[in-house]
């Protein structure tokens, strides 16, 4: 069950809004959770390898691409 599942059961919500709500919060924090990973990976290569912070930054999304 996931968390839009539980609220709509919990508050016996017909009309699913409070699924849409939660939807969309977890949507918005796990798109901020994966900026902070590339922008960490961006300054980890940057100051590993040395290169540029811009260069880096398509680095690690490659990185995490493949990788996932």
């Amino acid at each position: 069950m996931t968390l839009p599942d539980y609220f709509t059961h919990r508050f016996a919500d017909d009309k699913r809004i409070l699924r849409m709500f939660s939807a969309l919060a977890i949507l918005l924090f796990f798109a901020i959770y994966c900026a902070s990973g590339l922008v960490a990976g961006a300054r980890l290569f940057e100051s590993v390898f040395g290169v540029p912070y811009a260069q880096a930054l398509w680095y690690g999304a490659a990185a995490t691409i493949l990788y996932t």
